[in-house]
C-alpha cells in the first residue's frame, strides 16, 4: 500500500496561532495553497478541506497555487516551498501534520 503524506501549514502574517482566523463574519479569512504540480492526493486534500470548511462555516476558501504568491493567512497543503522545512518521516498512511507558524 502506498503512503500519502498531506502536511497542512498554517501560516498568518500577523497573527498567533491562538488569533488564526480561517472564517470571519462568515467570509474566507484564509487560502488554501498547493504546489504548482500537485499530486492526485495533494488536490483531494485541499478540495476536502475547502468543502469541510464549507459545510462547517458557510465560507469557500479558496484554492490557489503556490506560484500565485497569495497574501495574508494561507493553509499549505502537501510539498509546496512553505512546507519544505517540515519533517514527514514519521507520518502513516493518511497521516497528517499541522504547523502554525506567525509572527509575534
Amino acid at each position: 500500500m502506498k503512503q500519502i503524506a498531506i502536511v497542512v501549514l498554517l501560516s498568518c502574517a500577523t497573527a498567533y496561532a491562538a488569533d488564526l482566523k480561517l472564517v470571519a463574519d462568515g467570509n474566507p479569512a484564509a487560502t488554501i495553497v498547493i504546489p504548482d504540480h500537485p499530486t492526485h492526493w495533494e488536490q483531494v486534500g485541499a478540495d476536502w478541506l475547502q468543502r469541510y470548511v464549507l459545510k462547517s462555516s458557510g465560507a469557500k476558501l479558496a484554492i490557489v497555487k503556490e506560484s500565485q504568491s497569495p497574501a495574508g493567512t494561507v493553509i499549505s497543503i502537501g510539498r509546496t516551498k512553505l512546507a519544505a522545512d517540515v519533517a514527514t518521516d514519521d507520518l502513516q498512511y493518511d497521516g497528517c501534520k499541522l504547523v502554525a507558524r506567525g509572527s509575534p
